[in-house]
């Protein structure tokens, strides 16, 4: 879930509102973060900054079925889960 908040929100989001955005305590945001420090850029014990990919074709890499084989990651289900978090973050503020 964390990475692909990471890898398919819009704009790029900070440990606290992958946090929010997917109603999990901020611990469990940053151990998951900690072991994909070859893959994304996560700011130094900053909270408000937010986490991009290291490189714009890793979304691309990560999109193609062919390409990525076992670590696809289908568009439609991240986007489809983004948007119902995003709801229901909205209706529970």
């Amino acid at each position: 879930m964390v990475l692909t908040a990471v890898t398919y929100a819009h704009n790029p989001l900070s440990k606290a509102a992958i946090s929010a955005l997917m109603q999990m305590p901020i611990e469990y945001t940053e151990a998951t973060l900690s072991s994909l420090h070859s893959l994304i850029c996560i700011p130094s014990q900053d909270t408000g900054m937010p986490i991009s990919t290291f490189h714009a074709l890793f979304h691309d890499f990560i999109s193609n079925q062919i390409v990525s084989s076992k670590y696809y990651l289908d568009p439609c289900v991240p986007h489809k889960h983004l948007a119902l978090q995003c709801l229901l973050l909205m209706e529970k503020e």
